[in-house]
């Protein structure tokens, strides 16, 4: 496994490094020959609270029966074997417990449906050989939030400690990569998501409400069912992809459980408030892919966050890696890269800016390409989302003012502009007032598309700037809450 890591505006070295390490950590334990190709960005942008998000290329509606034959052909450990030995019986569909979907939306009543197709992240699907190795199209998008001082915190660099009030980046970039690499699941991906930081609120009705029935998908979350979500199992040794319940990791059809799932952000429907794509809440213990992170902590890569991506067709192998060595490794290679020596660029940081380049339009392609993505304003959107947010406690002593941070470009709605408070009748969330913000270049896209994709009716005033990443709609990014806030 490699990473080819490019970077947007305002990345610092600091970041690169970051990044570059903990790509690092990944190739340490998995021995894959793919490339995985990820455009990490700063943003001002994100939900308050919000460390970070992921948004992965994904090959959507792959056939179940070639992904079952794919991680038959990827047998190499012993947690393969049995995986694949416990595997529905049926070849070339399976079975899960969803959500009902009724006329207002999800309810908690629950059913039985079956499916013959899932979703994989386009890494994943290079591990498994259903996407060529080395192709160079991106894999993922990470976003990183620049704004932490405003909520009195600080991004921590040092590999070895983190000081009180600072979230530690390394830990977050390694939780960001672990969703590209295919660590998500379908169970959150109906409607349009957000998490807040606990006790902050909601910004919208993302969380309870729904489309109109002829918007509904009467599958549900099966129709985002993921390579993580056959191994989502629930007592009743069923695939489970409720939202709430008390679903947990299994590598053997669901007669042991091996760990718990986080149980969705929809609160109303029994979810615990954290996006199912993450290991249960529970201060690190289970591992790096956790949703949330508190200030001062670290986090690890544990032997459970690698079983799981071993058995959804990655490589593992047996490692022991210095963080220390990698990331004098990291910082060597950002130096060759922009040919100097180590000692220059540490003396000159701001040579790293010669990496930085825009990749919007990448980004774009990225977008479409995965097909499960619609702009913001689509009425058939199959929308998803994971935020790793900071930890609800670290910002309870904080007052509202040091907490309240306006963002440039309001992700409930994805526009640029100023609104006032509104109803968007398409979503039924309200309408957030927001600054404006400058567009980026947008102009090898489609001019029929983005007339198509930007012009809504339903909003009050006639003329707004489409942001592209932020045109989409608001849940994509899977991401880190800041523990006490969210990863």
């Amino acid at each position: 496994m490699n990473f080819n890591f490019t970077y947007g505006p305002g990345t610092t070295l600091e970041q690169m490094i970051g990044f570059e390490t903990a790509g690092r950590l990944w190739s340490a334990y998995f021995a894959d020959n793919v490339t995985v190709n990820i455009y990490v960005e700063p943003s001002n942008n994100l939900p308050t609270g919000v460390a970070g998000g992921a948004l992965m290329g994904i090959e959507a509606d792959r056939q179940y029966g070639n992904w079952r034959t794919r991680l038959a052909a990827d047998r190499k450990s012993a947690d393969d074997r049995t995986v694949h030995n416990n595997l529905p019986g049926a070849t070339g569909s399976f079975t899960a417990w969803v959500n009902e979907v009724g006329p207002e939306g999800m309810t908690s009543n629950k059913l039985q449906q079956s499916s013959s197709t899932l979703n994989l992240s386009r890494a994943n699907a290079k591990a498994l050989g259903m996407r060529g190795g080395q192709d160079a199209g991106l894999d993922g998008y990470i976003l990183m939030n620049s704004q932490l001082p405003s909520l009195g915190f600080n991004w921590n660099y040092d590999i070895n400690a983190v000081p009180p009030n600072s979230i530690d980046f390394f830990s977050v970039a390694v939780h960001e990569i672990g969703h590209v690499l295919g660590f998500y699941s379908g169970v959150d991906a109906s409607g349009w998501q957000l998490t807040p930081i606990s006790g902050f609120g909601d910004d919208d009705d993302d969380d309870g409400g729904g489309l109109g029935s002829t918007d509904l998908d009467p599958r549900g979350p099966l129709k985002n069912a993921t390579g993580l979500d056959m191994l989502r199992f629930s007592n009743e040794d069923q695939i489970d992809l409720v939202v709430g319940g008390s679903p947990f990791f299994s590598l053997d059809g669901g007669t042991t459980k091996n760990a718990d799932f986080a149980t969705g952000v929809n609160v109303e429907l029994g979810g615990d408030g954290f996006q199912a794509s993450h290991w249960k809440s529970s201060g690190g213990g289970l591992g790096i892919m956790e949703p949330d992170i508190s200030p001062g902590s670290k986090r690890s890569l544990s032997g459970l966050d690698r079983r799981s991506l071993d058995v959804i067709g990655w490589d593992i192998r047996a490692a022991s890696p210095n963080l220390a060595t990698l990331q004098t490794q990291s910082r060597e290679a950002i130096a060759a890269r922009l040919g100097v020596t180590v000692a220059q660029l540490t003396a000159n940081p701001g040579l790293a800016q010669q990496l930085n380049r825009d990749r919007s339009q990448d980004v774009a392609f990225m977008v479409s390409q995965s097909q499960i993505y619609e702009w913001r304003r689509s009425r058939t959107s199959r929308a998803r989302g994971w935020w790793h947010e900071i930890a609800p406690a670290a910002l309870a002593s904080r007052s509202t003012a040091e907490v309240q941070v306006e963002s440039a470009t309001d992700l409930s709605t994805g526009w640029s502009g100023i609104l006032p408070e509104a109803t968007d009748a398409l979503t039924n969330s309200r309408i957030q007032r927001m600054a404006a913000a400058p567009a980026p270049n947008l102009g090898q896209l489609d001019p029929a598309l983005l007339a198509a994709s930007f012009n809504s009716p339903s909003l009050p005033v006639p003329a707004l700037t489409p942001v592209a990443v932020d045109a989409l709609a608001p849940g994509y990014l899977i991401g880190t809450e800041l523990s006490q806030l969210a990863v």
